[in-house]
């Protein structure tokens, strides 16, 4: 390795390889394949490319890891972090340049492929009869306010069920604006239900 040359090691996948000396942490782990996001492009605005300098020696890599082995911190560095936190090695990695070899620990909310946390059968089981629930009481209180059976108000929040314009209209809702400056909205019940579940779903 020549002295412009530095060896980085990321974890937790174990990409590691060598880089120019000078090279921010962001630009080495596009480089050299390692899992770190941004969405601002490296401009220190999304703090998306969070980091961890290692501390310490690490034998399994051959490296000496510290802090001093980057660059200071930056203004957007300082406007992100506690002093704990950048006592602690954090650091952004779009604005953290490279003197020194390193061990950096990119953090689960800083990949671009975040582990998918699968359910189980039971959680399904508990969020589809929430969904149900919340289905029905909805349209109790719109069968309660439009005169609707509660089967035919359940038939026309199908997702499936496509309404005609009298249809629309016999089954709209008012809608009354937070403030005094707007004028009351008309939608379908329908409508408004779907996207009640979709925003439930996303929680």
């Amino acid at each position: 390795m020549s002295n412009n040359t530095i060896k980085i090691v990321f974890t937790p996948s174990g990409i590691r390889g060598e880089v120019e000396s000078g090279t921010d942490i962001l630009t080495a782990a596009r480089k050299l394949g390692a899992d770190l996001d941004t969405v601002c492009g490296g401009n220190g605005l999304c703090g998306r490319c969070k980091i961890r300098v290692g501390e310490g020696s690490f034998p399994k890599y051959q490296i000496t890891s510290g802090r001093d082995h980057l660059s200071p911190p930056a203004a957007a560095d300082y406007e992100l972090f506690t002093a704990t936190k950048l006592d602690a090695g954090f650091r952004l990695g779009c604005k953290a340049k490279l003197l020194g070899d390193v061990i950096i620990d990119i953090p689960p909310e800083s990949q671009v492929h975040q582990q998918v946390v699968r359910k189980n059968a039971a959680d399904i089981e508990i969020e589809a009869k929430h969904m149900i629930k919340l289905k029905h009481q909805f349209a109790k209180i719109i069968s309660e306010n439009t005169g609707k059976t509660m089967e035919s108000t359940l038939k026309d929040m199908e997702r499936d069920y496509w309404m005609d314009a009298n249809e629309t209209i016999s089954d709209s809702v008012t809608v009354l604006p937070l403030d005094n400056h707007s004028s009351p909205t008309s939608i379908s019940s329908k409508y408004l239900f779907n996207i009640i579940t979709s925003q439930t779903e996303k929680i």
